[in-house]
């Protein structure tokens, strides 16, 4: 079943139905021991980033193991490339215009049941820790960023918060407009990583189940992390592509007042240093599972909720923003880049995934909550928009997907990406109206071929029906509307 089908059949008509109706999971032998499944989701790592993705600096020796010995797709599809819609859409399986997050600091569909929920209730012992970001997000309405119980969408134990990114100093959220410093930590990854495992340890002594999700903060700034992982990325020895060299040279002195060649070697090498933190807390958690016992029946997802465009696409979020100096900011998402869109997405169980690496066949924000259920052998809610990949992580052939919708509220503008060509007719940027990319042909998206007529129809027919199979209402309208001279 490919996703066209399985969304054209069940997913709109089921979303207006709420929480009715089941599908059947792929099923379980109820014989098998349940597995249990740890969540790694750090804030904003780009799926390039990984040195077995093949980054010619970066090192992730932890992931780069994880990958090489468990299943990796290197399409992974950040539908919605923004914290809050991607985290309703992971959390619900519902694209982001339809679960009520569809922009930053705006709450979730209190209707929409997350797929946490599903996990308690077939007795899996359910806990999360991190940024959370879909409970409004504006400090004003959850003073110290305390999320209700009643808004926490099935995660028992609880040690999130709405919003945030403080790294070199560690604050638990105690209540209503309170918090505390926790005194034993100076970066806040290494207290997720010990909760993560104590939670495993408590569960595992009880012969619990357990779902864990740990939202690390990093590489998002600030751009803090230990000094001693900044000191294995000398800026001089970065590598810069062409865009970010261009950009460094068009802002060099004496004609700028600001090198930004050193303002980007500056950026890479704390995001690097902060990616190559996070791989360390990966290798303790896996260490750390295995001197428990629990690694062999643990399932391990590593992914992200977008990337981040490090110097190569400049102002490119839509808003052609700029710093004081009014030079162009360097960070960005919320775009149509692939150094946006596209993030890690890592599967590893020992034993039970069969190492792989799939090319060429996505997998989509949307499919992460199904997916996980199916390998629990739990039932997959016939609201959920995505389709499950477990037979892909099992070695068999699984639903096909041609191509991704993509978009943000927050930027007004809707995409598709097909493999090979991204396209938005809505996405301004560098004077054009629309963006068009081959980017197999031109990976850095440098070349717009929005001007050519026929492509951009063929493309924007799709959209169009992408738009419609998706529930995307107001947007399928606005796009059939457009006028493409």
């Amino acid at each position: 079943m490919n996703r066209r089908d399985f969304i054209r059949r069940s997913a709109i008509g089921a979303l207006a139905a709420g929480t009715a109706g089941q599908v059947a999971a792929g099923g379980r032998d109820p014989r098998e021991k349940q597995p249990n499944i740890l969540i790694l989701q750090p804030d904003q790592h780009a799926g390039a980033v990984l040195g077995i993705a093949g980054h010619p600096d970066v090192q992730t020796p932890n992931l780069d193991r994880l990958a090489a010995n468990g299943v990796r797709f290197a399409e992974s599809i950040a539908n919605a490339p923004l914290c809050t819609p991607w985290r309703g859409m992971c959390q619900t399986g519902v694209y982001w215009h339809s679960h009520g997050a569809h922009r930053n600091n705006v709450r979730l569909r209190e209707d929409l049941p997350g797929f946490a929920e599903s996990f308690a209730r077939a007795g899996y012992a359910t806990g999360y820790i991190g940024k959370w970001h879909l409970d409004g997000g504006i400090p004003e309405l959850q003073p110290g960023g305390f999320v209700p119980p009643s808004r926490r969408k099935g995660w028992q134990e609880w040690l999130g918060h709405e919003k945030g990114h403080d790294f070199d100093t560690v604050w638990k959220t105690t209540g209503p407009g309170e918090r505390r410093r926790v005194s034993d930590y100076e970066w806040e990854p290494q207290w997720h990583t010990d909760k993560a495992l104590d939670f495993a340890r408590r569960n595992g002594k009880n012969d619990t189940p357990w779902l864990y999700y740990v939202a690390y903060g990093p590489p998002h700034d600030p751009e803090e992390v230990p000094s001693r992982f900044s000191a294995r990325y000398p800026k001089d020895e970065l590598t810069l592509n062409a865009l970010q060299q261009s950009w460094a040279q068009a802002y060099a002195p004496p004609e700028k007042s600001l090198n930004l060649d050193s303002r980007i070697r500056s950026l890479l090498q704390t995001y690097y240093a902060q990616v190559t933190a996070i791989d360390e807390e990966v290798g303790r958690l896996v260490r750390g599972l295995k001197a428990m016992g629990q690694l062999d029946n643990t399932i391990i997802l590593y992914t992200s909720d977008h990337g981040d465009h490090l110097g190569t696409h400049l102002s490119g979020n839509n808003l052609n923003l700029t710093l004081p100096d009014g030079t162009p900011m360097l960070r960005g998402k919320a775009s149509p880049f692939s150094l946006a869109f596209k993030t890690p997405m890592i599967w590893y169980a020992p034993g039970r995934f069969k190492p792989q690496c799939h090319e060429d066949t996505f997998f989509q924000t949307a499919d992460i909550p199904s997916t996980l259920l199916d390998l629990a052998g739990l039932q997959i809610p016939s609201r959920m928009q995505g389709v499950s990949m477990k037979p892909w992580l099992d070695g068999q052939n699984g639903p096909r997907q041609d191509s991704a919708y993509l978009g943000v509220n927050e930027r007004g503008w809707r995409g598709i990406y097909d493999g090979r060509f991204v396209y938005s007719p809505n996405f301004a940027y560098q004077g054009a109206p629309g963006v068009l990319y081959d980017i197999q042909e031109d990976p850095l998206q440098v070349y717009n071929r929005f001007p050519e007529r026929n492509l951009r129809l063929l493309l924007h027919d799709q959209l169009v029906s992408l738009a419609e199979q998706t529930g995307d209402g107001p947007m399928t309208a606005s796009l059939k509307d457009m006028v493409l001279h």
